[in-house]
């Protein structure tokens, strides 16, 4: 609840007194830290969260690929992202390839980002197309924009906005 709030000081303190930590309250410290814009230290939570024999899920892993996205982590993000299946056994949602090409995007990587939005299982949403489009604006790139923006208006011709 502090760390929601944004009293990341108190949160920290409670999860350290804490004597028993099981996956609600790694969860929580993460996605917590990484709301609030202090990535690296969700990531050392969860490295820590993984020795003590506790296994993410789905929404701990938004919180893991959420902290790389505004960490800049590039490489941890691709890792953490692979190895929800392989490790972890965990099927990635949209939300997750969401946060990738998050991280995707604001590193530049947007024919990376568009080759993964344009292989993933299920359809993209407005969501993963937005955060695209605005990484082109911020990265400069036209062509990969014009696609975006229109893949926008497909999803919605009633919202020229996107």
């Amino acid at each position: 609840m502090y760390s929601k709030c944004g009293d990341i000081a108190n949160a920290v303190q409670i999860f350290e007194a804490s004597p028993r930590r099981d996956l609600f309250t790694w969860t929580s410290i993460i996605c917590g830290l990484a709301m609030h814009g202090h990535g690296k230290k969700a990531l050392c939570y969860f490295s820590e969260m993984n020795e003590s024999q506790v296994s993410p899920d789905e929404v701990t892993m938004v919180g893991v690929l959420s902290s790389c996205a505004h960490a800049g982590l590039i490489e941890q993000g691709r890792r953490y992202f692979q190895s929800m299946e392989k490790v972890f056994g965990l099927v990635p949602k949209i939300e997750h390839y969401g946060c990738v090409v998050d991280l995707l995007g604001r590193m530049g990587c947007l024919k990376e980002a568009y080759d993964l939005i344009m292989g993933m299982p299920m359809e993209a949403n407005d969501i993963i197309w937005g955060s695209f489009l605005s990484a082109c604006r911020v990265h400069n790139n036209v062509e990969l924009g014009e696609v975006a923006a229109r893949r926008l208006l497909e999803l919605d011709p009633r919202d020229p906005w996107g």
